[in-house]
């Protein structure tokens, strides 16, 4: 598994960490490799969470983005447990990388990019519950089950080019043209 990017509180990373480690606590006989890839203030806090030896946990400094890129097809899945993202690309380039996400509800990319059990997994990262469950879905889904979802991630994400935004754009300027707010 894969996060990239800041390492700061609105990321989330500091709670998906713990209940990470608290999951491989409870499953030992699984390894889990999560490697997070970037630069922030919480780096020296995410190398400090114990966590059990059955879960590699690798934070390493911010890469160029072709070395990100690189990483995204060495990876069964991409991490974003953001508490607040207005889009989140990260998102696209996984899954046009053929990588499943394991995403947040609270970015707007995993809200209209990613498909819950067809294209990744969803979950509410302020809801200890809904994450743990995300998790649990996401390690114990089979290979194959894993690159049927890569594929339909990447066939998902490669339907956002620059033409389908900007007629998106020219919808809504033609909406909001056409339903004025009335002033009182």
């Amino acid at each position: 598994r894969l996060y990239g990017g800041q390492f700061v509180p609105s990321k989330g990373l500091l709670p998906f960490v713990h209940a990470l480690a608290d999951w491989c606590a409870d499953h030992s006989s699984i390894t889990v490799e999560f490697t997070l890839v970037g630069a922030g203030p919480q780096r020296d806090a995410l190398t400090a969470i114990p966590h059990p030896d059955n879960l590699l946990l690798e934070v390493r400094p911010s890469e160029d983005h072709a070395a990100l890129m690189q990483r995204y097809v060495r990876v069964d899945a991409f991490v974003l447990p953001t508490l607040a993202d207005t889009w989140g690309l990260v998102v696209n380039e996984a899954m046009l990388s053929g990588v499943p996400v394991l995403g947040s509800v609270h970015s707007q990319a995993v809200e209209e990019l990613v498909d819950d059990g067809v294209t990744g997994w969803t979950f509410d990262p302020t809801d200890p519950h809904s994450m743990r469950v995300a998790i649990d879905t996401a390690l114990n889904t089979p290979l194959d089950r894993l690159e049927e979802m890569g594929r339909r991630a990447r066939d998902n994400a490669s339907l956002i080019t620059p033409n389908f935004v900007a007629e998106r754009f020219a919808q809504c300027i033609e909406f909001a043209r056409a339903n004025p707010r009335r002033r009182s």
